[in-house]
């Protein structure tokens, strides 16, 4: 089993928090220089990275983009862990998804959220059904759990509707 230690001291969760401690220290110094904090849905509020790939998917999930073309990577772009920290520093400077690969990164790839959704709600429906205790399930199952709600229980409660794609797709991505 994995520990949280071992998660924390990944290289992914290293340059994250680099990021984070930087943007910190942007919205301080404009403190300082201003007088006011920016609004929290400012374009750019707390980093040049806040708004661009920060959704990082393992890249054995996606095999197509939306347009069901395949995943392009440069494979052993990202040997070291010095490579791979500026290699996740240049995918998120790209809109979209960042793939992690085991031997390299595909950054910018657009995802095709109505997949996810979809999934995501069978996932759920299922579940639901497998543990009724009837013995026949119906050949055609309704859904009874919609897109909003699998959001709304993976986001914190601050983030108003109505969600952006990449709420919407990082969301519905952990439950699969």
């Amino acid at each position: 089993m994995v520990t949280k230690e071992k998660i924390v001291e990944n290289e992914l969760m290293k340059e994250i928090v680099s990021i984070r401690v930087d943007a910190l220290w942007k919205m301080l110094n404009q403190q300082k220089n201003d007088g006011f904090f920016p609004e929290p849905y400012e374009e750019g509020a707390t980093g040049k990275f806040d708004n661009k790939g920060a959704i990082f998917i393992p890249g054995g999930l996606i095999y197509k983009d939306v347009d069901e073309m395949p995943i392009c990577y440069d494979n052993n772009s990202a040997v070291t862990p010095e490579s791979f920290r500026k290699k996740v520093r240049e995918a998120m400077q790209y809109d979209n998804a960042t793939l992690l690969f085991p031997d390299g990164i595909a950054a910018g790839i657009n995802l095709d959220s109505g997949f996810f959704s979809k999934a995501a709600r069978h996932i759920y429906t299922f579940r639901e059904t497998a543990f009724r205790r009837k013995k026949r399930i119906k050949d055609h199952i309704y859904f009874t759990v919609i897109s909003d709600d699998i959001i709304r229980s993976h986001c914190p409660t601050y983030i108003p509707q109505p969600y952006g794609a990449r709420t919407r797709i990082s969301s519905c991505a952990a439950v699969l």
